[in-house]
């Protein structure tokens, strides 16, 4: 996973076992990070969100647990049936969908938002005009290149910012 880490300590004659624990402590607090914002979900609480993803699939209700409350179910038959929808769902963006639908499907509308909400932050940046904009494919590379960067190099083009 870390290709590029055993060539690093060799270099620069960095003992791992004084590391280890720190690098250990790092990721393990970027996995609890990580789980905060997408906790693990049991089989089924995962049935019981999918339909978010896909409120237009043929016959919902039974790929639903039966802990679904009833208002929910009757408004996501409803969404299913709808064929004005099915266009539009294949147009838009989820959030968008679910935002314009809420007076109508409230109860549906506010359950999916809900479960979208930590992935519509994503997509909202990625679409605005700053990163329509930007060119990535350099850093991209830089990224997938197994080449270790001679970082004394790249440094040595740049001038120094002097202190004011």
């Amino acid at each position: 996973m870390f290709e590029l880490l055993p060539s690093f300590i060799q270099e620069r004659n960095i003992d791992f076992d004084i590391i280890k624990p720190q690098l250990a402590a790092h990721l393990s607090g970027l996995l609890n990070k990580c789980n905060t914002y997408f906790p693990e979900l049991t089989m089924e609480q995962a049935a019981t969100h999918l339909w978010a993803t896909n409120p237009i699939s043929e016959n919902i209700e039974a790929k639903l647990p039966p802990s679904v409350p009833s208002k929910l179910l009757e408004e996501l038959f409803d969404i299913s049936s709808d064929s004005s929808l099915r266009t539009k769902f294949r147009e838009m963006l989820l959030e968008t969908l679910w935002c314009e639908r809420s007076d109508e499907y409230s109860t549906a509308s506010s359950a999916a938002l809900e479960v979208l909400g930590p992935f519509s932050t994503a997509m909202t940046s990625m679409k605005t005009k700053y990163r329509a904009r930007m060119n990535i494919d350099h850093d991209m590379c830089m990224c997938l290149v197994k080449i270790p960067p001679r970082l004394d190099r790249i440094v040595a083009q740049h001038q120094q910012q002097v202190s004011h």
